[in-house]
């Protein structure tokens, strides 16, 4: 699933996802639909497009990113649970989309990124308590 502009395009895949995986994804994709908005597409093509090189230090593209994936902590903690935002299969899937090819490694810290997700799964975990 990727967004360009103002459009959201889905895998072939689609159709077989469960309604509330789609749900998670949607609601990651609308992040970066607000990034566009707030960006313009020159702005999130300079900072999610171009510091491809060098591979592995593409902070921008990390920050866009992870602004993302604190919304799909954040939808699966509410859709799912706390314990399934907490899920290490969720967290490895999110490490390797920061730490592998599939964003041209664009931070190559999996360290980093451990920390940051389960903070950001503590912090989430604090607020459904307060609710």
């Amino acid at each position: 699933t990727t967004v360009i502009g103002r459009t959201i395009y889905l895998p072939s895949r689609w159709g077989a996802m469960r309604d509330i995986d789609r749900v998670i994804v949607l609601r990651h994709e609308a992040v970066h639909l607000r990034q566009f908005a707030r960006y313009g597409i020159v702005g999130m093509s300079l900072v999610y497009l171009f510091p491809i090189l060098p591979a592995g230090l593409s902070i921008g593209r990390a920050l866009i990113e992870w602004e993302a994936y604190r919304e799909t902590l954040r939808a699966t903690a509410e859709l799912v649970g706390i314990e399934a935002a907490a899920d290490p299969a969720l967290e490895a899937h999110i490490v390797a989309q920061f730490t592998t090819a599939a964003y041209a490694f664009m931070w190559p810290f999996p360290g980093h990124v451990r920390r940051l997700i389960r903070r950001e799964v503590e912090q989430l975990g604090r607020e459904a308590t307060r609710a």
